[in-house]
């Protein structure tokens, strides 16, 4: 047990110099030197740091679900203004754009699908009023 003074881990480096990584409290290693956590970071190495990709970035800001237009407006603008500030890449903001063109066009569809069975079912009640 450590008393929390020490300010880098006790072990060695690869390269044989001194880690100068910060210790976990109550241990004199780091997380990458203790060695009960040798099965965290292996866990940790197989992300490989894949949840700080662009894809995982814009998947923590999406909400869960279908998106409203005013939601899917909100994340392009959210996109536009990270690609112009220089937090991320063209292409992926370009992905979501091509994506919500296809999302507004299915419920599009899926809007006029509706509007063509309500229309259906006003004329079949019209017609049994008529012949009623």
């Amino acid at each position: 047990m450590v008393d929390g003074s020490r300010s880098a881990c006790s072990a060695v480096t690869r390269e044989g110099k001194p880690c100068s990584a910060r210790p976990r409290p109550g241990s004199d290693r780091c997380p990458w030197h203790d060695a009960d956590l040798t099965e965290q970071r292996r866990a940790w190495s197989a992300r490989g740091g894949s949840s700080r990709s662009n894809t995982a970035r814009a998947r923590r800001r999406l909400p869960d679900g279908a998106l409203t237009v005013d939601e899917l407006r909100g994340v392009l603008g959210t996109a536009l203004k990270d690609v112009l500030a220089g937090r991320l890449e063209p292409g992926p903001a370009n992905a979501a754009a091509a994506l919500a063109r296809s999302y507004l066009a299915v419920s599009e569809a899926s809007a006029v699908e509706s509007l063509e069975r309500d229309v259906a079912e006003l004329r079949d009640l019209i017609a049994a009023r008529g012949s009623a």
